[in-house]
Formats: C-alpha cells, sequence, structure tokens
C-alpha cells in the first residue's frame, strides 16, 4: 500500500573549463549540477484523514460519524486516538453553549470528558469509525472538531431546529 512522491530538478548550470582543463566548483554551482529523481516511498496509511457523516435530528438527538481513511482514502483498518470537541464555528474553539441532552460515544469508546457535552478524547473501532450521538431541544448550530496527530478536520454543520 505505499505511494511515490516525485520530485524533478532541473540542471540550471553548464560548467565551463578554463585553459588547463579546470572548472570552478562552488556550493552554489553544484546545487545546480545534476538533475536527479528523488523518490520517496510512504505508507499511505501514516497520512489520515478524517471524513465526517452527519445525521439528520430525530427526536432532538443528531448523530455524526467519522470514519478514518488514508490520503488515498482508502479505509485503515486500526484504532486512533482523537481529541474532539463542539465549536459554533467551523474549526473554532470549544462551543460556550453546552447541549442540554446526553451526548455519548455510540461508536468507538470514549476515554475521558475533557469539558462535560463539549470535548473529549475517544478512541475508533478497529475499523477507523466512531461516532458521537448529541442530543438537544432548541435551535442550535455546532460543527464537530477531531483533531488527530497536530491536524484538525470539521464537519458539516450540526444543525438543530
Amino acid at each position: 500500500m505505499g505511494s511515490n512522491f516525485n520530485a524533478n530538478v532541473t540542471a540550471g548550470y553548464a560548467f565551463t573549463e578554463d585553459a588547463n582543463g579546470y572548472v570552478q566548483i562552488t556550493k552554489d554551482r553544484l546545487n545546480l549540477l545534476a538533475k536527479p529523481t528523488v523518490t520517496v516511498p510512504i505508507n499511505e496509511d501514516y497520512i489520515p484523514v478524517v471524513a465526517f457523516s452527519v445525521g439528520s435530528e430525530d427526536a432532538n438527538v443528531i448523530s455524526i460519524t467519522l470514519n478514518i481513511n488514508s490520503v488515498n482514502s482508502n479505509a485503515i483498518a486500526t484504532r486512533f486516538l482523537v481529541h474532539a470537541w463542539l465549536s459554533d464555528t467551523e474549526g473554532g474553539i470549544e462551543t460556550s453553549t453546552t447541549p442540554d441532552g446526553a451526548t455519548s460515544w455510540t461508536t468507538g469508546a470514549q476515554l475521558a470528558s475533557v469539558t462535560s457535552k463539549k470535548r473529549w478524547q475517544a478512541i475508533t473501532t478497529a475499523a477507523g469509525e466512531a461516532a458521537l450521538s448529541v442530543e438537544h431541544s432548541a435551535a442550535h448550530t455546532w460543527y464537530l472538531n477531531v483533531e488527530i496527530d497536530g491536524r484538525v478536520w470539521t464537519s458539516e454543520a450540526i444543525a438543530f431546529t
């Protein structure tokens, strides 16, 4: 499951010999000498991408499912530790509005509740999936933000009416 990233460097300097058959070599000219191709094999599983699915509101409950896939959109069969929080804007800070009903991780497992009903640490299933259920009885819109390895992804709007 590896991929290769290629980088081409085009030569930009042609050495000219002097009367004695010598060329003047400098650090800058050496950098421009060749036309190498650099190939770096990587395992696409090391570059996760979070895909969200926000369900419809049903009896004041919305379920948000997240799947962690590879950069090439293939499923990654492993568990991930995620840091997740609700915000009022896309990619925003933790919301100040707490859902008035229950919140629970219905798929995967909650490891810690950092801020009750707003911010969590959770672990996905072995298939890289987790789901959060949010209950709220008034009109409000949140976004679920998920951080893995320092990168943050944001769901579409979680809109209660």
